[in-house]
């Protein structure tokens, strides 16, 4: 995928399929997997970010809907090193993630009123 652009688009396509079916079928481990194996793909072809953003971010908003804490960390995961990688100056995508903010805010408020055991 390095070095053939043209394999970006499909690759996260197949992650993303991928993801919605193990979601499907409860298999957060699964999912997990794939979620690493999206992070290393933004992590090494972050230059073309932009040919597969449609995808990591449509996994982004499924996941943190999602009720179960460790898809929603593996979400935060993924969102976090989409971040890294995108141009601050960039306005044109980047207003999108502030959609994904009030999921982040909703956690931090749910583990501030959850008693430390």
């Amino acid at each position: 995928a390095l070095r053939n652009e043209k394999l970006f688009l499909p690759i996260s396509k197949n992650l993303e399929k991928n993801i919605y079916r193990d979601l499907r079928k409860e298999k957060v481990g699964y999912v997990s997997v794939s979620v690493s194996a999206f992070i290393t793909l933004v992590d090494m072809c972050h230059d073309n970010l932009y040919r597969f953003e449609t995808s990591v971010f449509n996994v982004l908003v499924t996941l943190f809907r999602e009720e179960n804490p460790h898809l929603r960390m593996s979400a935060m995961r993924l969102l976090i090193k989409v971040c890294q990688f995108k141009d601050q100056n960039d306005d044109s995508g980047n207003s999108k993630y502030f959609d994904l903010l009030r999921y982040i805010l909703n956690d931090c408020r749910e583990v501030l009123e959850t008693p430390i055991q």
